[in-house]
């Protein structure tokens, strides 16, 4: 076995250790992920996905970049809202005058009456 194969061998059992250990803390099955992989272009069975995760099929490069992005994806999508920072919030309070809205622009100082 060249030293490369090796290498990719390692590097795969680890990915595959890292990516089962963030589908358990959050709480993302196998099907949701085999599934997003899928739809980004992954070309590997469900079976094949959970041979790889309990380490009994080494996969080529490509497919476990792209179980580690569709994980990645996922988890973006499971992400709570971050709490902003003060500025964030006043920004969005007083927004720059380039993006007022239609109204703000016309009327900036709220001096026009709106008659029913």
């Amino acid at each position: 076995m060249k030293s490369h194969e090796s290498d990719d061998a390692s590097v795969g059992y680890e990915q595959a250790r890292q990516l089962l250990t963030t589908m358990r803390a959050a709480n993302i099955d196998q099907g949701r992920l085999w599934l997003y992989f899928f739809s980004i272009g992954g070309s590997i069975s469900e079976f094949e996905l959970d041979a790889f995760l309990h380490h009994s099929l080494v996969l080529p490069r490509l497919q476990r970049d792209l179980l580690a992005q569709a994980a990645n994806e996922i988890l973006a999508e499971q992400a709570p809202p971050r709490v902003p920072y003060a500025a964030d919030i006043l920004r969005h309070r007083n927004p720059p005058v380039d993006e007022a809205t239609p109204n703000e622009r016309d009327d900036p100082e709220g001096k026009e009456t709106v008659e029913d």
